[in-house]
């Protein structure tokens, strides 16, 4: 490759570290409206990993607040806040983009390095399972 997949690698790193920051500046909110025990976060950690491919874009089609939806019902009803959501999929190590970052003024949700067909996957599983 050349130079641009240089700058393209740069430009990457800074958006991941602009990302990591945005996260450390919120951690406070996200860590006071949470749910989760430890031992549930931890499940739903497993469950993400286990069930949602990481890809290396960011999947701009569903939200924090959709997937913590799709989880819930699927882990059996399990209540969880979008911020324990954010958590998780931090914790998980998946990419995440804050949609205040792109623009969205006041929207409290955050977009994922996931691939649409895991979720799909989810969604088939969700509406099937009754």
């Amino acid at each position: 490759m050349g130079q641009g997949s240089d700058m393209l690698d740069d430009l990457m790193d800074y958006e991941e570290q602009q990302v990591e920051s945005y996260i450390i500046n919120k951690k406070d909110n996200i860590m006071t409206n949470r749910v989760l025990t430890d031992k549930e976060r931890q499940e739903v950690i497993k469950f993400v990993i286990n069930n949602i491919r990481c890809i290396k874009s960011i999947n701009y089609n569903i939200t924090s607040y959709r997937l913590k939806h799709i989880i819930s019902k699927l882990m059996n009803g399990l209540y969880m806040t979008n911020e324990d959501m954010k958590l998780v999929m931090f914790e998980a190590e998946y990419g995440m983009m804050p949609e205040e970052m792109i623009n969205v003024e006041g929207k409290h949700n955050f977009y994922f390095s996931i691939s649409q067909k895991s979720i799909k996957d989810l969604e088939r599983r969700c509406y099937t399972s009754y």
